[in-house]
């Protein structure tokens, strides 16, 4: 009555490591099952943030101290336990209000399988479920105001075939492996138990969709809307059905240029139009309205030579994202000079992202010279992008992600949700997941929202999200 199932790497022995510390592990008053329940939210931790760890290569993850405290209020004491028996490590690093501590498993416990450990304990369980029950109101009084796309995740139509998504992870992690081996590199023992852990980590979120455990909020200051789908890797989304339908994603290309377009209408900054700063994310808009760098963005976008509609570097930028050329004119322009990361177009894709984002301190170093390309061709991009981030390094992405945000979550899926209240959504960020059938629809009132509301029409794609056979 009282059983709850944790997960734990394979080999690590829990007897064993209270036998071998039992004067620290009694002497503290430690209890196994709290011991047990900390390493399962570590690796839950973990799979949720899988997709940042493999973009950013960092192994350390967040451990929510609220969360925890609420199902085990002595949760320190296990972490510090952990940490001197050399099972974790913390990477020691806390901002209040922006970062947890970060924490991940030791080498040894790295790269391994998980194991389900059944736990009895009527206390925890029942703190777990007061704690899940807390977290659900909360959402539900956070998310009110959206409950006309939180409606379909509640609904619990939406599944996905485990058994499928287990074969395509195990082929994934099989051919990942093998290209490892194949290449050489001094650290392919590390890596291949960063493929192993991968597969780990799918296959949990995967597990979760269907056992209505996979939780939906929105996250960091650009208001994005993070869920089960959002978490996956993007491959895994054609196992998804809606109450047995098949499903089609209707995705904005080339999103974070296209929406960059809108940085160089002075009606964004100067709140003269309906899509501007001050709406979509206020915080960012008071910081730079009281910093210098406000009005050198405003100068810069009043001179002749910069106006979108006069100069002519930033009509240019303008015209390529919006008629869908952007990626074709840079890889005309930059696969010459820059072979290796330019040959194709999801390098070409990341080395925007980087262009864009890169710390204006770096920007002069000899691995960001296609910044110093960039500039040379669309020197008033460049220098917005300079001067926006010279508030704070991380504004440009969160004032991009905050565009998106507002328009698919309150402006699109609100459209949709008015005209075609039948009509199931789901957002992947800059991308709707309808059931087959709906999705010219969805197209539609995307392209028209968006064009009346940055006066640019975008260019989408439609995919259907139907498997290939796998091969066995």
């Amino acid at each position: 009555m009282f059983e709850m199932r944790f997960r734990i790497p394979e080999n690590l022995d829990i007897e064993n490591l209270i036998e071998l510390n039992s004067i620290e592990f009694y002497r503290n008053k430690l209890k196994k099952e709290k011991l047990i329940f900390i390493c399962d939210a570590l690796l839950n931790s973990r799979a949720k943030h899988r997709k940042q760890i493999e973009k950013k290569r960092n192994l350390f993850v967040p451990l929510s101290s609220n969360i925890l405290q609420e199902v085990a209020y002595d949760y320190k004491k296990y972490l510090d336990f952990l940490l001197k028996t050399k099972i974790i490590l913390t990477d020691n690093h806390f901002r209040r209000g922006i970062k947890c501590f970060g924490y991940r498993f030791t080498d040894p416990y790295t790269g391994q399988r998980n194991k389900t450990i059944t736990v009895s304990s009527y206390s925890l369980k029942k703190a777990r479920s007061r704690a899940i029950q807390k977290r659900n109101q909360e959402l539900k009084k956070e998310l009110r105001r959206y409950r006309y796309i939180t409606k379909w995740w509640d609904s619990g139509l939406l599944k996905i075939d485990v058994e499928a998504a287990h074969m395509w992870l195990d082929q994934y992690e099989i051919e990942k492996i093998q290209i490892i081996k194949n290449e050489a590199i001094p650290d392919k023992e590390f890596r291949i138990k960063m493929a192993i852990e991968t597969t780990v980590d799918f296959k949990t979120l995967v597990n979760a969709i269907n056992y209505h455990k996979a939780t939906y909020s929105f996250s960091g200051k650009s208001h994005r809307f993070y869920n089960p789908i959002t978490n996956i890797k993007k491959e895994l989304r054609d196992f998804l059905t809606y109450d047995g339908q098949r499903l089609v994603e209707i995705d904005l290309k080339n999103s974070q240029p296209f929406f960059a377009t809108c940085l160089l209408d002075l009606s964004f900054w100067e709140s003269t139009k309906k899509l501007n700063l001050k709406n979509i994310n206020k915080g960012i808009y008071n910081t730079i309205l009281k910093n210098l760098v406000f009005e050198d963005i405003i100068t810069l976008l009043k001179s002749p030579e910069s106006l979108v509609y006069k100069g002519i570097d930033a009509k240019k930028y303008s015209n390529l994202v919006i008629n869908g050329h952007f990626y074709e004119y840079l890889s005309k322009h930059f696969k010459l000079k820059y072979p290796d990361r330019f040959n194709s177009r999801n390098n070409i894709k990341q080395e925007v992202l980087r262009i864009f984002f890169v710390e204006n301190r770096k920007i002069n170093l000899r691995f960001y010279r296609p910044c110093q390309t960039f500039s040379r061709h669309f020197p008033t991009i460049s220098k917005l992008f300079y001067l926006i981030k010279s508030v704070e390094t991380n504004f440009l992405p969160i004032i991009l992600q905050s565009i998106e945000s507002y328009l698919f979550l309150d402006i699109i899926c609100k459209g949709i949700s008015i005209e075609h209240p039948n009509i199931p959504i789901f957002t992947v960020h800059d991308s709707i997941i309808t059931t087959e059938g709906n999705e010219k629809i969805v197209n539609e009132i995307i392209i028209q929202e968006i064009e009346n509301w940055t006066g640019f029409k975008p260019t989408t794609k439609i995919n259907n999200l139907w498997p290939m056979k796998i091969a066995v």
